[in-house]
Formats: C-alpha cells, sequence, structure tokens
C-alpha cells in the first residue's frame, strides 16, 4: 500500500468515525424531542388544554409517532444489518446466497438513513409549528 493511498484510508477512517459520532448525536436529540416535545406540551396545562381542543390534536400526535418510530425503525434496522454482516464476515466458509449480496448491497445505501432522518425531522417540525400556531 503507497503512502497515499494509506493516507486516504486514515482520512476515511476519520470521516467515518466522525460520521458515527454525528449518527450518534442526531439520533439522540430526535429522539430526546420526541419524547420531549410531547411531554412538554402535556404537562403544561394551557398547551395541553389548547391542543386538546384543537381539530390537529390527533394529527399532532401522530407526527411525532412517525418521527419516533422512524428513528428507531431505523436505529433496529441497522444494528441487525450491521450485526448480519458481522456474522457472515466471521463465518467466511458460510455458502454466500442472495441475500448475503442483498444485506451487503443495503447496508451501504446512505439514502436510507438521509430520508429517514429527514422525515423524522418534518414531521417533528410539523406537528411543532402546529402546536405553535395554536398560540398566534
Amino acid at each position: 500500500m503507497s503512502q497515499n493511498e494509506q493516507e486516504r484510508n486514515e482520512e476515511a477512517k476519520r470521516c467515518f468515525d466522525s460520521y458515527t459520532e454525528y449518527t450518534k448525536m442526531l439520533r439522540a436529540w430526535l429522539v430526546a424531542y420526541g419524547i420531549g416535545g410531547p411531554i412538554l406540551f402535556l404537562t403544561k396545562k394551557e398547551i395541553s388544554e389548547k391542543i386538546a381542543q384543537s381539530p390537529d390534536a390527533k394529527c399532532i400526535v401522530y407526527l411525532f409517532l412517525i418521527g419516533m418510530a422512524l428513528q428507531i425503525g431505523l436505529a433496529v434496522v441497522n444494528k441487525w444489518l450491521n450485526w448480519y454482516v458481522y456474522s457472515l464476515d466471521s463465518r467466511s466458509s458460510q455458502k454466500c446466497r442472495w441475500w448475503h449480496t442483498f444485506v451487503r448491497w443495503l447496508i451501504y445505501q446512505f439514502w436510507i438513513d438521509m430520508v429517514c432522518d429527514l422525515l423524522a425531522i418534518g414531521a417533528f417540525v410539523w406537528a411543532t409549528l402546529k402546536v405553535v400556531l395554536l398560540f398566534v
């Protein structure tokens, strides 16, 4: 391996480590907001009464549930896929099947994470705006 390749590999590892930390941080923030938002809205009497009287009450609840479900679902799927690839790599003698190839392909599909994160953020923003607009 040349010096240039080694430097690129080290840079790639640093970027991936950074990506991993940001992923953890973003997921923690989204889960905290998905739990904290409704708790705040329900524990403040004025806010909870206003939401309860709103025709958008169910929509607000569903939007928070959708945002949380997306983040939890994404974490579960990523966990299972990563375990499966680890399991395959540790048993290199196992015959390659079509789903092995599919799982390896799926694990590198960054767009899935992006779509889930953007949909969760969108759901939380939409729900929050619906609550805020009740007080305008």
